[in-house]
């Protein structure tokens, strides 16, 4: 999927656009950030908490901005984890959180582990996914 998100784009109207798959995978993600905004108390049956409004629309800013999209996932540490897999098994997440920065954390092809920290900038989180896909 994501590979091609960075080759195929076209022009409409004079401006930059990326392929129908990924505005497909945009509306898929701000549904899915719509049903995680409806988690109440104890969603996963261990005490979570519901995500604030605040949360939602940094995550939907995040969506809305990414060159490639990702699997989106609510987390008991009250935040919304993006993810990106390959099938050779590398792998990238990213938690995006209510305040502060943003922990990343990929697999390398040779199982490398690696953690890192973004600021909750729309490009540094691009740039990472770039990364990824080199």
């Amino acid at each position: 999927m994501p590979e091609a998100a960075y080759q195929e784009t076209f022009e409409l109207y004079g401006e930059k656009c990326l392929p129908l798959e990924n505005a497909q995978g945009i509306k898929r993600n701000l549904d899915k950030l719509d049903a995680i905004a409806l988690l109440g108390e104890n969603w996963n049956g261990y005490g979570a908490k519901p995500f604030s409004q605040s949360l939602i629309e940094r995550a939907r800013h995040v969506i809305l901005n990414l060159d490639a999209q990702p699997e989106v996932f609510p987390t008991a540490a009250n935040s919304i984890q993006i993810e990106y897999e390959k099938e050779n098994g590398e792998y990238l997440e990213v938690q995006i959180v209510e305040d502060g920065p943003y922990e990343g954390f990929r697999i390398h092809s040779d199982e490398a582990e690696e953690l890192f920290t973004l600021n909750p900038d729309i490009d540094e989180i691009n740039e990472a996914v770039r990364r990824f896909y080199e």
